[in-house]
């Protein structure tokens, strides 16, 4: 019998049927041997071969019958000289059957009764075996080895790709080539590592389903836990990147395949963190969507509520920022990432977002031009419109504060002194005249010009001399102020009144001291003492100034008003004798 190590001794059951089959060969010489040998053997329940007469024909060939499991090829010879049998042995069905034949030669066909005898050391045996579905249930890397890689490289030369022994189960150089191939083909992350996308892909993966349908509608972070996690990490898988999940748990390695796809993605923020725009990278986004167009025409603080805090939330979110998601309320957690971006572009990283980080956000527009006024000084706790048109000027000049309201607060308070200061103004924070008249918003006269003329100062064509104010204006007929400027008198002379020139003088000095001279004397009023009182130069006593015109506006004059040199020249060409000066 052969069996799959090779040729064996034959049994002694065989021996005595080959012992039969020669004697059934001789019974073909003598007649009525053949019947008697053929009905003795009859119900032995051993597969038995007749043989027909004995001719002068060619040897005969014995096929295998249909319920046989073996095939036994009998050759006799047309001499009185026998030949030991030939068998050939094949296996039962559990492959395709094979059939052997003797050597090519003509033959005759025993019909489908005549059962097969086997016989001979010679018979070889014929076996073939189905290979049998393979799986792999983990990541695959060079220098692996087991089943597991002789699965994987059977696969890949099963795909056309030259693997150098499939069957030796060796992660070896030719797999990773053969590995990367699969993966550019499928648009997997090409690393050379067979992890479970590559596996899928080849049809063996058996480990945790990385298919499941899932979105993600809040941001993952490095230790969440739950379906958040699992749905992020498994996308990842389905890229490529290797790892050890899909679990329940964002761990380290989780967050750093986030950087990488982030990075490769080419996120701003670049800090496996997952937000918005990276889910919506990944295709899991199932948040508020993150493309609508906005824009901002005021500032964004903390508590700022409504369109201008969901439109900067999403401007920060497409960034990359992981904030949670873009809603209607500017929290701490969204300042903390405002204040990061602050710091990136070089702005003062106080979580306020004015007119500057709006812009460099590019969501930031211009407000309507302010058209409002204001007459009097705004300061903290202001209410009204004075305090809402001073905060809306500041904000459409870009600075951070809450509002434009009613109520003058301590944000605007900062924000006007953060003006004033870059105005070279006194940084009080309250908002007075200079400061309003700088604005634009200042209703009264110009400051920094000449005051108007104080009412109940007459008609006509006169000098009108405030006391209060050391300050002189020429008014013509029509009430043109023609002139006005600063002079030093006393306070409480001349009095109050009405009056005109008397006497005019190119040249003077000072009865009580003669040292004391000066020019352009245009005389209209007399002091409590009699006194000459009139408009002149600063006097020089031994031709130095007794005043210098820088201190002009100040009552330092012993009764005359005095004038810088220029003044006094005008002074003396316009106000000829008669013309009328009212004190106030």
């Amino acid at each position: 019998m052969l069996g799959h190590g090779g040729a064996s001794d034959p049994p002694r059951r065989f021996r005595a049927r080959a012992a039969v089959g020669a004697l059934l060969v001789a019974a073909s010489l003598v007649p009525g041997v053949a019947a008697l040998a053929s009905a003795g053997d009859e119900g032995s329940g051993d597969p038995t071969t007749s043989a027909p007469p004995t001719t002068a024909e060619p040897a005969t060939t014995v096929e295998p019958a249909t319920t046989a499991t073996t095939s036994t090829t009998t050759t006799t010879a047309p001499t009185a000289t026998t030949s030991p049998p030939t068998t050939t042995t094949t296996p039962p069905p559990m492959t395709e059957p094979s059939s052997t034949t003797a050597a090519p030669s003509p033959s005759t066909t025993v019909p489908p009764d005549a059962a097969p005898t086997p016989s001979g050391p010679s018979a070889t045996p014929s076996v073939t075996s189905a290979a049998a579905p393979c799986s792999v249930a983990r990541t695959l890397r060079r220098h692996d080895t087991g089943r597991g890689v002789v699965c994987l490289e059977q696969t890949l030369a099963a795909r056309g790709h030259h693997i150098s022994a499939p069957a030796q189960g060796r992660y070896d150089d030719r797999t990773v080539a053969a590995v990367r191939e699969v993966q550019r083909r499928h648009r997997i992350l090409v690393t050379g590592v067979a992890g479970p996308a590559t596996l899928a892909e080849l049809g063996i993966w058996s480990g945790a389903p990385i298919n499941v349908q899932c979105s993600v509608g809040r941001v993952v972070l490095r230790g969440t836990v739950g379906v958040r996690s699992r749905c992020v990490e498994q996308r990842l898988i389905q890229l490529g990147y290797i790892l050890p999940g899909p679990d329940r748990l964002f761990n380290r390695a989780s967050a750093r395949a986030a950087q990488a796809f982030q990075r490769s993605r080419g996120i701003p923020i670049a800090n496996g963190a997952v937000g918005p725009l990276t889910l919506a990278r990944l295709r899991l986004w199932s948040g508020p969507p993150l493309n609508f167009a906005c824009t901002v025409s005021r500032p964004v603080l903390v508590g700022t509520r409504g369109a201008p805090a969901r439109c900067l939330a999403q401007r920060l979110i497409q960034l990359g920022y992981p904030l949670a998601a873009p809603n209607r309320i500017f929290d701490a957690s969204e300042v903390a990432f405002l204040q990061r971006y602050q710091s990136r572009i070089g702005a003062q990283a106080d979580g306020r977002a004015g007119k500057y980080v709006l812009t460099a956000l590019g969501i930031w527009k211009q407000p309507p031009q302010v058209a409002c006024q204001v007459g009097n000084p705004v300061r903290e706790g202001t209410i009204g419109s004075r305090s809402k048109c001073v905060e809306r000027k500041l904000v459409a000049l870009g600075y951070a504060l809450y509002g434009p309201n009613r109520r003058f607060d301590a944000t605007a308070v900062d924000a006007l002194r953060a003006y004033q200061a870059s105005k070279g103004l006194d940084a009080d924070g309250i908002a007075g005249p200079f400061t309003l008249f700088s604005l634009g918003l200042w209703s009264g006269h110009n400051p920094y010009g000449p005051p108007p003329v104080p009412a109940n100062s007459g008609t006509g064509r006169r000098i009108v001399y405030s006391r209060a104010m050391q300050r002189i204006w020429a008014i013509e007929a029509d009430g043109t102020v023609v002139k006005t400027h600063l002079v030093s008198g006393r306070l409480y002379e001349p009095y109050a009144g009405t009056y005109s020139v008397y006497s005019r003088s190119m040249y003077t000095y000072s009865v009580a001291d003669p040292n004391v001279k000066w020019r352009y004397m245009v005389r209209f009023a007399y002091g409590p003492d009699g006194g000459r009182i009139g408009f002149h130069e600063i006097p020089t006593r031994f031709g130095v100034p007794l005043q210098s015109e820088s201190q002009l506006g100040q009552p330092l004059s012993g009764g005359c008003v005095r004038q810088s040199t220029a003044d006094a020249i005008w002074t003396w060409n316009w106000a000829y004798l008669g013309t009328k000066v009212v004190v106030l």
